[in-house]
């Protein structure tokens, strides 16, 4: 296996390259947009909405504060769009409340652009409409059947129905899905792949129309069909389910045995709908509301795996209900990627 700098021997290789953000060749969005993949990039968006809200709270002109609104771009059934704008709604909602009194709360705006007729559209029919519901409630703006066109640094063009509109934005995240890293991936199967970039699989892992059975794909960087439909790169089916079944078929070939079948299990699904409001689908038992946003809240916990951090986490969570998020800005300018988007 050759690397940037060096080459390694293997006897068996797991490939889990991770992803990269989608832009789906929207060049306005690639030069102005904020991604959101990492803990960096929530931190340079939650400075930006403190630092606006700064500014916001000095204008006394009403119109000009409505022109600084978080919008976010969101399609094909991602669940990412939709929690980081319910959260993003009530961090502000609670920052107006303490510390911007002079801003009401119709004069800021949050906005969804939705690729299809309702938010959500990879969970149920049901569970969907309620969270349209929900959210639209919630204050945040939802343009349905929408799909973006080109985004400035002071505002986004979209289509609904081939119609184009434009709305005012300050602060654009793109949250409309993940592609494989296919450059890294070339050298081991030149195989078709699917728009985002990821290679397809057999059931043992390995890469389909590939003579070699001792490298195996699983994550993001796999492209793995379930009853006709290809799963999404999400952690639950593919990096979590996958790296198991890939050591133990790595453990069956050192012992000579055939490799076994993947088979997807499927738990349902959680998605937060911002304070006290969730739906939720655990083995098929369909939730909503506030006792679904405990049910989440408690799974997401289970899911940080060691004791120290679930603690950790928790009693974050509880000085966060008493006191409120954290509204400090600790600014290093020179690696915040707004110098480079939007100042």
């Amino acid at each position: 296996m050759t690397c940037k700098s060096t080459t390694h021997d293997y006897d068996y290789l797991i490939v889990s390259t991770g992803s990269q953000t989608n832009f789906r060749d929207n060049q306005s969005a690639i030069e102005n947009a904020f991604e959101f993949k990492n803990i960096t990039d929530a931190i340079d968006i939650k400075y930006l909405i403190i630092e606006y809200l700064e500014k916001a709270s000095q204008m006394t002109d009403p119109a000009e504060k409505k022109k600084t609104p978080v919008i976010l771009y969101h399609r094909r059934g991602g669940i990412t769009g939709v929690e980081l704008a319910t959260e993003i709604n009530d961090f502000i909602k609670a920052k107006l409340r303490k510390e911007y009194n002079t801003i009401r709360q119709d004069e800021y705006d949050i906005t969804i652009f939705e690729y299809y007729k309702t938010i959500l559209p990879s969970i149920d029919e049901s569970q969907a409409v309620k969270a349209q519901d929900i959210v639209s409630k919630s204050g945040i703006t939802l343009i349905n059947n929408a799909s973006v066109q080109d985004i400035s640094k002071t505002c986004v063009s979209y289509c609904v129905n081939d119609e184009t509109f434009t709305k005012d934005s300050t602060i654009t995240v793109w949250t409309a899905g993940v592609m494989g890293g296919q450059e890294h991936l070339q050298s081991i199967s030149e195989n078709s792949a699917p728009p985002d970039k990821r290679l397809f699989i057999n059931h043992s892992l390995t890469p389909e129309n590939f003579d070699k059975d001792n490298i195996f794909v699983i994550g993001d960087s796999c492209a793995y069909k379930h009853k006709e439909n290809i799963l999404p790169p999400v952690a639950p089916p593919l990096a979590m389910q996958q790296g198991i079944m890939a050591v133990i078929n790595i453990m069956r070939k050192i012992d000579g045995k055939e490799p076994k079948e993947f088979s997807y299990f499927h738990f349902g699904y959680l998605v937060s709908l911002g304070k006290n409001n969730s739906v939720v689908n655990l083995f098929g038992f369909k939730m909503r509301g506030r006792f679904a946003y405990y049910v989440w809240k408690m799974l997401y916990l289970y899911k940080v795996g060691m004791f120290k951090k679930q603690i950790a986490v928790f009693f974050d969570w509880i000085m966060t209900a008493w006191f409120g998020n954290e509204s400090v800005l600790i600014i290093d300018q020179p690696t915040r990627k707004r110098s480079s988007k939007q100042e």
